[in-house]
């Protein structure tokens, strides 16, 4: 009993927290499944889909005509309505947070698409507990000069200030989040991508990190700016290594006794 039209859904939700994407030509679930591209090949279609066509979009939860949807304008229920169509099912609270961070979005970002709104809302959904807040980045680089960023942290109620430099923007920028922290994190992964068309498209970024020698932490962040998702993710994959810090340092009592 298997219900094909939570097939999609559940694809681009796996592909959301892993980072990692369906190959594009892979059955099904690829970018290029449904895609017609030859002048003949696009004539069957319109003439009959099944042509080419043995599973229809709809029947694995893919709505070809709805993935322009929602705008500044949008309120509450009709974003409610959207997330309930995507298969999205969340508390008062979460539902709060992220319509906050839908308005937000809507204010910067013209066209909002369905996956647009399942990045976001996965976004918030697997976040760890907030030890440390993104509040601003500033970068500076050029041909010729050193990559620098500013960062300001929120961690509790105190705000922390700190720059650096490294061998490029992305570097200035991890190297100086770990001097706020104390943390040397080694990053061992990064990926970036378009969640949506268009310029002012959604940049998704997720990292791989490690702390500590302990085993590689993944982090999300996502903004139309590459460079605040970047930073965005690599504090995302810290809080999640401090919620499960005590667990990883009881793992290593564990095997020193063993040994």
């Amino acid at each position: 009993n298997i219900n094909t039209k939570e097939i999609y859904p559940s694809s681009r939700l796996i592909a959301n927290i892993t980072g990692i994407e369906p190959q594009p030509n892979k059955a099904i679930v690829g970018k290029n499944a449904f895609a017609h591209e030859s002048g003949i090949h696009q004539d069957g279609m319109l003439k009959n889909k099944s042509t080419y066509e043995i599973i229809s979009p709809a029947d694995i939860g893919l709505d070809m005509d709805d993935t322009l949807v929602l705008g500044k304008h949008s309120g509450r229920a009709a974003f409610k309505d959207k997330l309930n169509k995507l298969g999205f099912s969340l508390d008062t609270e979460a539902l709060n947070v992220s319509f906050e961070r839908f308005k937000i979005l809507a204010d910067r970002k013209k066209e909002i698409y369905d996956d647009d709104i399942r990045a976001l809302v996965t976004n918030e959904m697997t976040k760890a507990v907030q030890v440390y807040e993104l509040v601003s980045l500033q970068l500076m680089d050029c041909s010729n000069g050193v990559p620098s960023a500013a960062v300001k942290i929120r961690k509790d109620a105190n705000e922390i200030i700190e720059a650096g430099i490294g061998e490029g923007t992305i570097d200035a920028v991890f190297k100086t989040i770990d001097r706020i922290s104390g943390y040397e994190g080694q990053l061992d992964d990064y990926k970036v991508k378009s969640v949506s068309e268009g310029k002012d498209a959604l940049a998704s970024v997720t990292v791989k990190v490690s702390f500590n020698g302990d085993p590689a932490i993944i982090g999300h962040g996502l903004n139309i700016d590459t460079m605040l998702a970047s930073a965005r993710a690599y504090i995302g994959a810290l809080n999640s290594y401090l919620s499960m810090e005590g667990k990883l340092k009881s793992r290593r009592c564990d095997s020193s006794k063993t040994i």
